[in-house]
């Protein structure tokens, strides 16, 4: 199933099968009662803050996003990765090696950007200060995940995780011989040469409010945390 399969199966399916449009909102419901577990909502910030990241697969954009949810406990996660264990634990069709050549690849990302786009707006509409890890590739994408933010009155944030090549490869070739050893799929080496590689459009400063660019994870957070102290409200 290529892109454009899996786009008009999907919209197929959440019109003909009412089993395939439970599993749809309830992988929403689920995903949006896992990113407010812990959370703390500030209700006095006069200012809000939505966050996108943008970054190639294992640059550290989640371990980033994870960290500042340690620091500041009113901001709600999206977590890429806790989509996709929710639909994959929900939808048949998804059921592959989880590689790009799967025949579940396309439609995993379509169910993931919707569900991405139900947390974000619904977040936003419920006043949380709110951060993405998705890779954001493409400035479309960008331009997608600041429209309700920026709809709501939100400072919008990009970071941009621009770690040397070198590095990335050498994580995600580490990460394929993890899954070879437990008897998977090698995929991380595919997805960011044939996938992420093609589609990536190179940020700049005028597509936030705030941009934010670091060559390592290590003092990004601190980085980040220095911005937000600026913002009026906030209580970091």
């Amino acid at each position: 199933m290529n892109e454009e399969e899996a786009k008009q199966y999907h919209n197929a399916q959440k019109i003909q099968s009412l089993e395939y449009q439970k599993n749809l909102n309830s992988s929403k419901e689920d995903a949006l009662s896992l990113a407010l577990e812990g959370r703390e909502l500030l209700e006095k910030a006069k200012e809000k803050v939505f966050i996108a990241t943008v970054g190639f697969t294992h640059s550290g954009k989640t371990i980033i996003v994870s960290e500042l949810k340690k620091r500041i406990p009113y901001l709600v996660s999206v977590n890429s990765n806790q989509i996709h264990k929710i639909i994959d634990s929900k939808f048949l069709e998804l059921s592959d090696d989880n590689s790009i050549r799967g025949k579940g690849y396309w439609l995993r990302n379509i169910i993931t950007d919707e569900i991405r786009e139900f947390l974000i707006e619904r977040l936003c509409e419920e006043g949380w200060w709110v951060a993405s890890d998705s890779a954001n590739l493409k400035k479309s994408q960008r331009d997608e995940r600041f429209q309700a933010p920026r709809k709501l009155g939100y400072k919008t944030v990009l970071l941009w995780v621009n770690l040397p090549e070198e590095e990335i490869v050498e994580r995600v070739m580490l990460a394929d011989k993890e899954e070879s050893e437990y008897g998977k799929v090698p995929v991380w080496f595919d997805l960011y040469e044939k996938v992420q590689k093609p589609a990536f459009e190179k940020p700049t400063p005028e597509e936030a409010d705030i941009f934010i660019t670091a060559e390592e994870e290590g003092y990004v957070v601190d980085m980040i945390i220095n911005h937000l102290k600026k913002i009026e409200g906030g209580e970091l």
